[in-house]
């Protein structure tokens, strides 16, 4: 026997050593044999190795080593607890043994004869339960621990449930969590108890039931369990025969109080009846129709008076509303009318053509209140109107009646329901009027006229007559004495705007003779650049104005100056008739009479490189054009 108390049985025979075998050989042999020896001995050769007998709780154990040893490691906390396993569980014990570091065999010494006692562990007088899964509180701390830990030297293995200590008193079982309803300080009475907890909740006025009420007994013996509750008849009695009509009480009733009904009860209620209770009338109190007037009966007089199942109430919408129609429209309102407001019935659309204004045209597209006005009182609303006028509804776009037609103040005379443009107001109206429309003003459209941009709307009344109040002047002001324009039918009228009357340009500074009067205006009267109008006025009457210079110039660089008209007339061709040579300084007489101009005035280059006649011939000496005769008689000494 060793210090520790174990038994060792020495082997008898020891085999030899060979040198010429290493050590670790001999020793990988020596445990393989040994292994193979361990698991082929039978049950004798178990007993006579065993260093001792097992403890009395592994004696079934004793021929089977391999239940607690493993090969070359001897016993193995693994295998231990695989057994064991409330140790490996056990909050208090693990921790202890991890902070010991032992193993389970360190600690728990096991071969050491059937009597041997394994557990030796005895708990401190202060042992700090805490440690463990199961705390000590209130009355837990009183008993002896024995009261719990009834087997000796066994403190593992409680699962902490009341059962596991106490008797379940309640018959039948409330189940094993007592802690639902007792606490640690004392059993009697469920101070948790929450009954919101429960299968019924407690509301309303069932909160404010003493449990005896449902519950008839009391305490232990006390019926807590099982009590009917699926209909309110397992504890209400009907207050009378047939209130209930077969339905449950909370089909109706709530248990915030008797005389309180929901509103679901009170429709499906209603649906059974001649009148069911949709869109607004199911949000009316009951008490609206069903008064002590009516026949209702008082039920909890304190809470509300209701109509009792055999009264009768008439259903007609007169028998509570007043008809604003005085029944003209018949005394069936829904035909019209919903149940959600007032207004018209989805889908369903108003017969207007029993009032006395059938709805034509795109009056039929007019929503209802743009005739009848919500803001007003339902009779003024609905019978204010009667249609016989226009103006009723409409504004008056033209500012007045129109003269020019009868009767002047009924709109019906120029339009129709069918669309307010075109009118019917013809062009013999319009003669009627203040201003007959006569030339291209008969096929002018009105606009122009009546809805001059940028307004919106027509002026028929107070339209000017003055041409530029609706013509552009085309002239750019040119016309204008003093800031006034002159009058346009001086020069145009109403067939056309191309003057057809004849100007008459001698009352001009520039009136036309001979042959200007057979010209074209537009050959001196023209735009004097893009977009600026027609030059009439501030023109200069200068030949120059109009005429190409074709003699370029000659008489007009030099002195003495003169016109185009001191040679040339209007009347005929510009070619000269006959000129008065007499009034140059070369006075045609003799034979100068007789020779063509040609002659002596020749076409010579002029300063842009083209021809033209020179007709101022400078300095005049004969020898211009006459060639000496004299020269060749002269001697050669004598000629200068």
């Amino acid at each position: 026997m060793d210090k520790s108390g174990n038994r060792h049985v020495k082997q008898r025979m020891q085999p030899s050593k060979p040198a010429a075998v290493p050590w670790g050989q001999r020793f990988g042999l020596s445990i393989t044999l040994a292994l193979l020896g361990f698991l082929s001995a039978s049950a004798t050769w178990a007993q006579s190795t065993s260093p001792g007998p097992l403890a009395q709780s592994h004696a079934k154990l004793d021929n089977n080593c391999g239940k607690c040893h493993t090969a070359g490691q001897g016993a193995s906390d693994d295998r231990c607890l695989d057994c064991h396993k409330v140790a490996k569980s056990s909050n208090y014990h693990s921790q202890m043994a991890k902070e010991s570091g032992k193993t389970c065999a360190g600690c728990h010494h096991d071969h050491r004869g059937r009597d041997f006692t394994m557990i030796r562990w005895q708990p401190p007088a202060n042992f700090p339960h805490e440690k463990t899964s199961w705390p000590l509180k209130g009355a837990h701390q009183t008993p002896a621990c024995s009261a719990c830990h009834t087997t000796v030297n066994r403190w593992m293995g409680l699962t902490g449930a009341c059962a596991d200590c106490h008797r379940d008193l309640h018959v039948p079982s409330l189940g094993p969590r007592c802690q639902d309803c007792h606490n640690e300080q004392h059993f009697s009475g469920a101070d948790r108890f929450d009954h919101a907890q429960a299968r019924f909740a407690l509301t309303g006025k069932h909160a404010r039931v003493a449990c005896a009420k449902c519950h008839k007994a009391q305490g232990i013996a006390g019926v807590w369990k099982g009590i009917a509750f699926a209909n309110c008849s397992s504890c209400h009695a009907e207050p009378k025969a047939g209130h209930s009509g077969g339905q449950d009480c909370a089909a109706c009733h709530n248990s915030q109080g008797w005389g309180t009904v929901n509103k679901d009860a009170q429709l499906r209620l209603h649906a059974r009846t001649r009148l069911p209770l949709q869109g607004k009338h199911a949000e009316i109190a009951c008490e609206k129709c069903h008064t002590a007037e009516r026949g209702g009966l008082p039920l909890h007089q304190a809470e509300r008076t209701v109509i009792p199942p055999t009264a009768k109430l008439d259903p007609n919408c007169t028998a509570c509303h007043t008809d604003i129609h005085d029944r003209k429209l018949g005394a069936n309102c829904t035909s019209c009318h919903g149940f959600s407001d007032w207004a018209l019935n989805a889908g369903v659309g108003f017969d207007h053509n029993r009032t006395g204004y059938k709805l034509e045209g795109l009056h039929r597209k007019v929503a209802c209140s743009a005739c009848h006005p919500p803001g007003l009182p339902a009779r003024k609303r609905l019978h204010g109107v009667d249609g016989n006028n226009c103006m009723d509804c409409h504004k008056d776009p033209h500012g007045g009646p129109f003269l020019s037609v009868m009767p002047s103040n009924r709109c019906e005379t120029c339009h129709t329901v069918q669309g307010f443009a075109p009118p019917r107001y013809s062009v013999a109206d319009h003669d009627r009027s203040t201003y007959a429309l006569t030339g291209g003003h008969r096929v002018t459209p009105c606009q122009p006229c009546h809805q001059p941009p940028p307004a919106k709307s027509m002026k028929l009344h107070g339209v000017s007559h003055v041409c530029a109040d609706c013509h552009r002047d085309p002239h750019g002001g040119q016309f204008q004495q003093d800031g006034v324009l002159r009058p346009c039918q001086n020069c145009h009228d109403v067939q056309t705007f191309v003057p057809t009357r004849g100007f008459d340009h001698n009352l001009t500074k520039m009136p036309l003779t001979g042959s200007h009067a057979n010209v074209q205006c537009n050959h001196c009267h023209f735009r004097p650049a893009e977009k600026e109008p027609v030059q009439f006025t501030g023109l200069r009457n200068s030949c120059a104005t109009c005429h190409r210079d074709v003699h370029q110039g000659q008489f007009a660089t030099a002195g003495p100056i003169r016109s185009c008209e001191d040679c040339h007339r209007p009347e005929g061709k510009f070619r000269i008739p006959s000129f008065d040579h007499g009034k140059t300084r070369f006075a045609l007489d003799g034979k100068h009479r007789n020779v063509a101009c040609a002659k002596c005035h020749r076409p010579v280059p002029g300063p842009q490189g083209k021809s033209t006649t020179h007709w101022r011939l400078g300095p005049m000496s004969c020898e211009q054009c006459h060639k000496n005769p004299h020269q060749a008689r002269v001697p050669a000494e004598a000629q200068p």
